[in-house]
């Protein structure tokens, strides 16, 4: 189970595994692209990447959103994106 934040709630919502729509491994974190039951397609980055600071882990996931947003599988640009976990 996935807890995130879903900009369409404007909340956090509890989400399976099962709306995992795809992983992608970046140098600076794991991006889960994870739909909501309200069809929100979400962004979350995870890994030992974001280790270190506040400012150190948000850089990172800025950077590894970015890099699966360029990638040729084409993340749709309405995608948001949820806190870094």
């Amino acid at each position: 189970m996935f807890t995130v934040f879903c900009p369409r709630h404007g909340t956090r919502v509890l989400l399976s595994e099962r709306r995992v729509r795809a992983v992608h491994n970046t140098a600076d974190g794991i991006v889960v692209e994870i739909e909501c039951h309200d069809g929100a397609r979400i962004l979350t980055v995870t890994g030992r990447a974001l280790d270190g600071s506040a400012a150190d882990r948000a850089t990172s996931a800025r950077r590894a959103i970015a890099a699966v947003r360029r990638a040729p599988h084409t993340v749709p640009p309405d995608v948001g994106h949820a806190s870094v976990s």
